[in-house]
């Protein structure tokens, strides 16, 4: 349940309240261990039914937003995860989600005759990956306990940045890497992030006729010092 409310810059008298926003969310999964803890895993299912779902729209004059309902609108989809551990010292694992989204009653302009019904939400990627491993080296000197390897392959898409499912993201992928030093409470981290140095927007939105949109940050890479204390 969200609460209704008012806009106070409405344009038109229709647009000044909006209703509140319910939702009705249903979730059915199963996790486990197994193999003498070598393999964690855990799935579900999941549906969301939404009424008036409240929707950020831009106002007719391009000067900020207001908010309306949309009549219905429902997400489906499924999340998948699993890690194995064929030693004690390596890790691997991955996570799958899929969300299919949709607006079953979204009337944008009634007297200009624009329904949006069957669209997809907007910002709900469709797929979301990842895939990692990890693997520690013991080293057990005075000065290093151990090194700690990293990387992961991780992707999102495709989305859509408007309501009217114009713009559109398509899938991306990134890969990042760390290399950990750990001795106690100290930790020397060196990372890169981006390796393949993907392109792919961020934000996006439209003003007017204008389109706006931020780029990936590319590859890059660093060093981090952790000390707790």
């Amino acid at each position: 349940y969200k609460a209704g409310g008012f806009n106070t810059t409405a344009e038109e008298e229709k647009d000044r309240v909006f209703k509140p926003e319910h939702s009705w969310s249903y979730e059915a999964g199963a996790k486990g261990v197994f193999f003498d803890g070598r393999l964690h895993a855990d799935a579900s299912l999941f549906y969301i039914d939404w009424t008036d779902q409240q929707i950020t729209q831009r106002r007719a004059s391009e000067q900020g937003f207001k908010l309306r309902n949309a009549g219905k609108s429902a997400s489906k989809g499924l999340e998948i995860s699993a890690s194995v551990f064929p030693s004690k010292a390596l890790g691997l694992h991955v996570d799958y989600g899929y969300t299919h989204a949709v607006f079953k009653d979204y009337v944008y302009n009634e007297s200009a005759g624009i329904d949006y019904s069957g669209n997809f939400l907007s910002l709900v990627p469709r797929n979301t990956v990842s895939v990692a491993a990890d693997y520690t080296v013991p080293v057990n000197r005075e000065w290093l306990d151990r090194i700690k390897l990293n990387a992961r392959y991780s992707g999102l898409g495709k989305l859509y940045w408007d309501d009217k499912n114009e713009a559109v993201q398509d899938y991306y992928s990134q890969v990042n890497a760390t290399v950990s030093f750990i001795r106690k409470g100290v930790s020397v981290e060196v990372w890169a992030k981006n390796l393949t140095n993907e392109k792919y927007v961020t934000y996006y939105f439209e003003m007017g006729k204008n389109r706006f949109g931020q780029p990936s940050k590319p590859f890059s890479f660093g060093v981090d010092m952790t000390i707790s204390i």
